[in-house]
């Protein structure tokens, strides 16, 4: 059969560098090379201006089967492989994104867009504070009731509410929810402001991708965008970064498409400003705590089995 070394010359001439040979097969007369990306990323604090290298892996993207000729018979196109490492790397941005936002839910629920955005669910919130229940009345009064229905049948499969024939009622994790708010004190209006907060953060961090899919809400995407751009190197570096304002706004291009400064940059001040990111006055940088859930979660969110192959 094949010497290793025969396959991985081929494969570096007909793939570049970036691929290389995952492990061989050998069968009667045929051997299968299944061919893999470790795909090289350099970060650089803009502080310390200290690199770090890493190389991210993406799996098998592809396979050679050759004869016992040496003969290619049968294999996966190089752009075809291109096309996966794409895909794959997209699907490590959006990994980031659900890591980032399940950690930091409970600070995007502050942010005021996130708010307008989500608006049927504090409405909704603010009514069960007082009342226990939701009827089909009230609900066909609202200026958009099918938005709420939908809404509303969210809530219901997340156990926030029960349906109960006509109406709909606090729910078990409603419940909690107001315990917990309540439980910790303070004045009414701090309580109830505790109570929408808890319930806009459960929901984004259970529901997030049901949400932006649904709903397609981009007012609220570009802030989860814009934190993912700060997060996303950082969980890959293993440690925080400073960043620059340039240096976030070139990635956020990078991972999302162009978006203007001028939109972005406010974003980035309102992220600091609830807390979900620091600011020194010349870079930005992750909050610790925040960073440490976001990577136990990352450390419980296998990355490889949704990787295509």
């Amino acid at each position: 059969m094949l010497e290793n070394k025969e396959i991985e010359r081929y494969v570096r001439l007909h793939y570049g560098n970036l691929v290389t040979v995952r492990d061989v097969v050998n069968e009667n007369d045929r051997c299968v090379a299944r061919l893999k990306v470790d795909f090289p990323r350099v970060f650089t604090d803009d502080k310390t201006h200290e690199k770090t290298i890493r190389f991210i892996p993406l799996g098998q993207v592809g396979t050679i089967q050759f004869d016992l000729n040496f003969k290619a018979k049968k294999f996966t196109p190089r752009n075809e492989c291109g096309k996966r490492i794409s895909v794959n790397l997209g699907k490590l941005v959006n990994r980031s994104e659900r890591i980032v936002v399940n950690a930091s839910a409970k600070k995007l629920a502050k942010v005021a867009i996130v708010r307008e955005a989500l608006n049927p669910i504090f409405i909704l919130a603010d009514h069960l504070l007082d009342y226990r229940e939701v009827t089909a009345e009230e609900l066909r009064g609202l200026g958009k009731p099918p938005r709420f229905k939908q809404y509303l049948s969210l809530l219901e499969q997340l156990k926030i509410v029960e349906k109960r024939g006509q109406v709909f009622t606090d729910g078990a994790v409603l419940s909690d929810l107001k315990q917990q708010a309540f439980k910790e004190g303070g004045k009414r209006d701090e309580q109830e402001e505790r109570f929408k907060e808890s319930m806009i953060a459960y929901v984004l961090s259970t529901s997030y991708d049901n949400i932006h899919e649904v709903f397609h809400i981009n007012r609220m995407q570009t802030y989860v965008h814009a934190d993912n751009t700060y997060y996303e190197p950082s969980l890959e570096a293993e440690k925080l970064l400073y960043q620059n304002e340039d240096s976030l706004i070139s990635r956020y291009h990078n991972m999302y498409g162009f978006k203007s400064p001028l939109r972005l940059r406010p974003v980035l001040k309102e992220l600091v400003k609830v807390g979900a990111m620091e600011y020194d006055g010349a870079h930005y940088v992750g909050v610790t705590e925040l960073f440490g859930d976001m990577q136990a979660i990352k450390a419980d969110m296998p990355f490889t089995e949704s990787l295509i192959a």
